[in-house]
């Protein structure tokens, strides 16, 4: 027999509401807004306050963007199927940009038979910043949850000015297949401005690139990739311009203006000596 007494509530109570988004469902003022209706019935008198919530995925920007005061901006832009979508984003009061990667490039924006990660892109990303330099943004937080692609950025990056060209210089092809034909990186065309921006990744995960935590063996298969294709993606198979060459090449192009950093120069100093102390060690041993 239970012998617990039932708990006394009282009627006059205060409730902060703070419930995350149900991607696909309910963004999380809905959710909370729903919850307050409930809260209601059962406790007429009772004070409820709504508080946005989110996690980098589908909601930050409106959950950033209301909780902290700031405005809502819109633009077209290009969906992760290639088609035209509006897509939100948010700019605080003090003109940090607030942009998801769920609102341009995002699972919900692609029926589940439709999602192949070979050709989503996260071109529209890319514009939504764009969007955001020409309105004078200069820091951004970027949240990267609920996307539904697996290109590297270089959809993003390709909105932004890049080019991201194959062995014959044509820009490369939309989506994960793009990424395989990367041969170079052309900065002539990139936007002056972004050498001013600043940028924030949100986000709830830790995942590597690559390994076998990585970013596609993990979640490569809510976007719709199939074993064949997350293997492809987890060994970096794509021809010689795999992640790990795509990697590489950014980080020897750091500046805008296609000149290799200091920080690597250095690296690639120490990278050397240590090579050459190892074959010396190797000499004498034998």
């Amino acid at each position: 027999m239970d012998n617990r007494k039932p708990i006394q509530v009282s009627n006059d109570m205060n409730v902060l509401i703070a419930i995350d988004s149900f991607k696909g469902s309910l963004t999380s003022l809905e959710a909370g807004r729903a919850a307050a209706e409930g809260i209601k019935r059962v406790f007429p008198n009772a004070v409820t306050e709504i508080r946005p919530v989110a996690d980098g995925g589908e909601g930050t920007a409106d959950a950033l963007t209301e909780g902290l005061g700031g405005t809502v901006e819109k633009a077209e832009v290009t969906g992760p199927s290639g088609k035209k979508v509006t897509a939100r984003y948010g700019i605080l009061p003090d003109g940090t940009a607030v942009i998801e990667m769920a609102a341009a490039s995002g699972l919900t924006l692609i029926p589940a038979s439709e999602r192949d990660p070979m050709h989503t892109t996260s071109f529209g990303t890319g514009e939504l910043i764009r969007s955001a330099i020409e309105k004078g943004c200069r820091r951004f937080i970027i949240g990267i949850g609920g996307s539904a692609t697996n290109d590297g950025g270089i959809g993003c990056l390709q909105a932004l000015g890049f080019g991201m060209l194959d062995e014959n210089g044509r820009q490369v092809s939309f989506g994960a297949s793009g990424l395989a034909q990367l041969h170079d990186i052309d900065m002539s065309g990139v936007m002056p401005q972004l050498k001013e921006c600043t940028f924030n990744i949100a986000g709830d995960v830790k995942n590597p690139l690559c390994g076998e935590k990585g970013c596609s063996k993990v979640f490569a298969r809510q976007k719709g990739a199939d074993d064949a294709m997350i293997e492809k993606f987890r060994s970096g198979r794509c021809k010689k311009c795999g992640y790990r060459h795509y990697r590489r090449r950014l980080s020897r192009r750091s500046d805008c203006h296609g000149k290799s950093s200091r920080r690597y120069r250095r690296h690639s100093k120490e990278v050397r000596q240590t090579r050459h102390r190892h074959k010396r060690h190797c000499r004498q041993r034998r």
